[in-house]
């Protein structure tokens, strides 16, 4: 699944006709002298009040009070004079953007001295002038208490009122968005035109390769142009009324590129989150849409029994063929069927939160709980290394396969009855029929839109249908992190227990300076490590690249990232994530015997997971964590219950309520399973008396299926995507050092859950106005300090004694080890061996062509650019870095194919890295080259440390391992034992 398609992303403006660009152009032109003319204004009352205050205060209070803007003292302006600080400002970041890239990797410039090349010593003393007054122009703007206040308030507002200038400002760029506005809705049904010009590679991302990429037959690392993913996109220029009329006019109107008319295809959950939708070229839908929707039409969802469909799920069921999967090779739809959800009572007592006034209740009562909820079997394998929990894709199918011997247990425990109902009451037998697959009806999406099963398998077949898997269980567990939503809720923890928790944090803080397989782990490059980079890859195999200054850069970098992280709660703990799947053998005697009260191998309060199988008691934890929502569950192993549980998944008891308190269903949810003996004894005193909160979810009417209505559906989605807002109020309350409000906790994290659901459902539930009012008041807080490490927020409250914010404390005074005999080097490297640039390249003996290498610098010279309009774009660096640098590579290349061969090409432009770059960074090296690299590397190490070698733990010297415990050469091993009986006679 490391495969991908390149696909551009774009947002609407990439629609516009060139007169609406033109007014759009002007609105931003306008908008910013705007933003001066009123920040200017502000500035001056400021400098007015500010003056007054001399004469009333001492210059100590004046200092304290007005620090931020008792500059603007030095400074008498006239607006003309304002404005014109401004466009020499923009004109110097202007000539520093564009000629920034020609210094960022030569070698002879430090990059404190770009800036000197690029501007004369006068230029640059204007510069940071300009840089320093708007810096604090900004700061006061946004942060200062005056402005607030009901003086400065009535003064501005009559400014505004009353001020000319201004008031004309409002009237142009009013007149200007209208006129946008109209020029947009003149014709509701044309068909818009994609701008060519805006097809730059830093608009192009990567999808991994899908169901979808194979039915269109897409060529792996090539961009293609038969999909487009198109973004809303709006800022205080680019009002949203706006893009969402571009947005609703390609939805019902489809749009035009090349000749080919595009439409829309589907949006995933994720995809309605960040307001994206995917576009097809309408050819291709007409061709493969039965192969896509496995028989099934629009028509046939609107003039069913249920009228249509809930619009948003159709549109998220249908992405599931964009999902990165790989195909299930030997997969017969007639060996698999369909059966009833397991779904029982369980009683319990829970927080009962209705969904209409919002009181909470805590009420002993019967509780539904749908345990196969998104999940279902596969028939157990003979092998057991091949008996692993993954995540299905078919047409109208989605969530996890658990491995379930279902053929055993008829013979058993059912009579040697192998008779099964399927969801349209058809009776299958599992051994006659060899059924391989049986999948719940939570699974089977579109189920209400079929006859019956036989009608999709015949479907299925007829349009050529594939079966696919994704996250497959690893055969091999990564330990995790802990995270400060999970911490944040256990509000008693003593300084003792957190000393305990943070114990292995830091250990890795400290050996990451010293220990070269701490430095390797970091760096991504051990045998734990998924997915590398070629640069990984060949540091595994070549360790000794660690002395590569870039490299030495990249653990820099990474080793303040952890202690950032680990600032903000972020810790190493004994922990993984693993499925979450129900008791198998209860499932089976519910769905097989008919057993509706039946009792499996799990009781109350008890899971099973062989993760963990020397361990009593665990941790059950899931994100997001937002109310107190630890599980503290007895883990039960056998070899009895392992015929039955025989995944590394965490198997739980249909007689508990841990999927209401973990909120999780069971469609490839994954808990974070914790062994931790400290952290269990704080989670079991913070959970006493504390039960799951239980309340009601509305589900939507369907609705017909045309592109009015989708757009519609989607309108509405697009309002509830920002998640954010309501685990940031959820922070906020957990970091007070009082009596928490737990009732409003409870009801901001249904809310929270509520809003995740209103994607699809478009349905939101309000809360009354004193319930409103009181989530209001949060909003004034401001985030906890170590919030400050997570995300870059400047505005946080003082540290106080919370959990997390002492934690940070603690992190924070973690002294850095510092190498013997120096004051200033915190790092040691001995132990990693010597590095030999001449090790990356077949031929050493190359020599270098200057066209290649200066083909090189100008392309390297660029690529930051291609980053930087990405951004600009809205998009990652992560969603476009696959196609940025497969488009440089052949830039690159191309001029030079016929005349030479790719091997000795790479060895030219490494041979120039390393002679006349070599302190710059190597990424791109890497990233365009990395696979030729590695092939170097396997040819030109002869002692392998795969194959009988080891790096001296001392010196780094490759070795031949004589025995398991041996770690270092003759030599160092022989000084070492000098030094030990130097000491020793020393100590007599």
């Amino acid at each position: 699944m490391n495969k991908q398609v390149q696909i551009y992303s774009l947002d609407t403006k990439a629609f516009y006709t060139d007169d609406e660009q033109n007014i759009q152009n002007k609105i931003i032109d306008l908008d910013h002298l705007k933003y001066l003319t009123y920040g200017y204004r502000k500035c001056m009352f400021l400098k007015d009040f500010y003056d007054k205050a001399k004469i009333t205060y001492s210059q100590k209070t004046l200092n304290k009070e007005y620090k931020l803007y008792k500059f603007l003292d030095k400074y008498t302006y006239t607006f003309e004079q304002y404005k014109a600080e401004d466009q020499s400002f923009i004109q110097y970041k202007e000539k520093i953007k564009n000629e920034y890239s020609r210094y960022e990797d030569n070698p002879d410039v430090e990059s404190k001295n770009i800036l000197k090349k690029i501007l004369t010593k006068d230029e640059l003393k204007e510069y940071y002038r300009l840089k320093k007054l708007f810096e604090n122009v900004k700061k006061i703007l946004k942060h200062n208490v005056t402005l607030k206040s009901e003086s400065f308030t009535q003064q501005i507002k009559d400014f505004k009122e009353k001020n000319k200038e201004y008031q004309n400002l409002e009237t142009e760029l009013k007149e200007l968005k209208k006129e946008l506005s109209k020029r947009v809705n003149t014709d509701e049904k044309k068909c818009r035109i994609l701008n060519e010009k805006i097809l730059n590679p830093y608009r192009v991302v990567s999808l991994f390769e899908s169901d979808l990429t194979r039915i269109l037959d897409l060529q792996i690392d090539e961009l293609t142009t038969k999909l487009f993913i198109v973004k809303l996109k709006y800022n205080e220029t680019a009002e949203k009324s706006i893009s969402n009329t571009v947005l609703e006019q390609l939805i019902k109107n489809n749009f035009i590129y090349n000749e080919n008319i595009y439409t829309i295809l589907a949006a995933t959950s994720g995809q309605i989150r960040e307001e994206k939708v995917i576009f097809i070229e309408k050819s291709l839908l007409d061709k493969y849409s039965k192969t896509m929707m496995c028989g099934l039409t629009i028509e046939d969802i609107n003039n069913s029994e249920e009228h249509g469909c809930n619009i948003n799920k159709y549109l998220s069921y249908l992405a599931l063929i964009n999902s990165a999967t790989d195909v299930i090779e030997d997969f017969d739809i007639d060996r698999a069927i369909v059966i009833d959800d397991f779904e029982t009572i369980v009683e319990g007592t829970v927080d009962f939160i209705d969904n209409k006034t919002f009181e909470v209740t805590r009420k002993m009562g019967k509780v539904p709980v749908k345990h196969s909820d998104g999940c279902g079997w596969y028939l157990k394998n003979k092998d057991s290394k091949k008996n692993k929990n993954f995540m299905i894709r078919l047409p109208w199918v989605k969530g996890l396969l658990t491995p379930a011997d279902y053929l055993t247990y008829c013979k058993d425990f059912n009579n040697e009855n192998y008779k099964i109902t399927d969801i349209y009451d058809k009776e299958w037998d599992l051994k006659e029929d060899n059924i391989q697959y049986v999948f719940s009806r939570s699974q089977f999406k579109m189920w209400k839109y079929y006859k019956d099963w036989d009608t999709y398998k015949e479907k299925f077949q007829e349009n050529k249908c594939h079966a696919n898997y994704c996250n497959e269980e690893p055969n091999e567990f990564e330990n995790k992190r802990f995270n400060y939503q999970m911490l944040q809720t256990l509000t008693d923890m003593t300084d003792k227990e957190i000393d305990e928790i943070i114990k292995p944090t830091v250990e890795l803080l400290t050996k990451a300076y010293i220990d070269r397989d701490t430095m390797l782990m970091l760096l991504g490059a051990d045998k734990s490590s998924k997915k590398k980079s070629y640069l990984k890859q060949a540091l595994q195999i070549y360790p000794e690249l660690i002395n590569d200054e870039h490299v030495k850069d990249e653990l820099y970098d990474i080793i303040n990232s952890k202690r950032k992280e680990a600032k903000c709660g972020k810790i190493k703990l004994g922990c993984t994530y693993t499925f979450l799947i129900p008791d198998v053998l209860a499932w089976m005697q519910y769905s097989i015997s008919r057993n509706k009260n039946p009792k499996g191998l799990l009781e109350n309060n008890q899971v099973f997971c062989k993760l963990y199988k020397n361990k009593k008691e665990l941790l059950v934890n899931r994100s997001p964590h937002l109310y107190l929502e630890h599980a503290v569950r007895n883990n039960v192993f056998n070899e009895d219950k392992e015929n039955w549980f025989c995944t590394d998944g965490i198997y739980t008891s249909c007689h508990d309520l841990i999927s209401k308190t973990l909120q999780f269903d069971n469609d490839g949810d994954k808990s974070l399973v914790i062994s931790d003996c400290t952290l269990i004894d704080v989670a079991k005193r913070n959970m006493k008396d504390v039960v799951p909160l239980y309340y009601e979810m509305d589900k939507a009417d369907p609705e017909i299926i045309n592109n009015d209505n989708i757009f519609k559906s989607l309108k509405m989605a697009f309002k509830y995507g920002n998640i954010g807002k309501y685990s940031n109020k959820l922070t906020k309350l957990w970091n007070d050092e009082g009596n928490k409000d737990l009732d409003l906790i409870k009801v901001i994290c249904a809310l929270n859950n509520f809003s995740i659901d209103a994607a699809k459902t478009l349905i939101m539930p309000k809360p009354p106005r004193e319930i409103k009012d009181k989530i209001n008041t949060v909003n004034d807080l401001d985030l906890p300090y170590f919030y400050q490490f997570n995300k870059d927020v400047r505005k946080v409250s003082p540290r106080n004694n919370s959990t997390v914010n002492r934690l940070c404390k603690k992190i924070e005074e973690i002294e850095i080890p510092v190498k013997e005999g120096s004051k200033n080097e915190k790092y040691n490297f001995s132990s990693i061996g010597k590095f030999k640039s001449a090790m990356l390249m077949n031929n050493s003996k190359i020599e270098i062509r200057q066209d290649i290498a200066d083909k090189y610098d100008e392309i390297n010279k660029l690529k930051n650019s291609y980053f930087r309009d990405a951004k600009s774009c809205g998009l990652k660096k992560e969603e476009v870095s696959t196609g940025i640098y497969n488009q440089i590579k052949r830039d690159l290349y191309e001029p030079f194919k016929d005349e030479i061969n790719i091997i000795d090409f790479v060895d030219i432009i490494i041979k120039h890295v390393y002679k006349n770059h070599r302190t710059c960074k190597k990424s791109f090296l890497f990233n365009c080259f990395g696979h030729v690299i590695i092939e170097n590397l396997k040819q030109n190490i002869k002692k392998p440390l795969d194959n009988g070698y080891i790096l001296c733990s001392c010196c780094g010297e490759r070795i031949k391992k004589e025995s398991n415990s041996q770690k270092m050469c003759k030599k160092c091993s022989d000084e070492k034992i000098k030094e030990r009986d130097r000491k020793r006679k020393a100590k007599k």
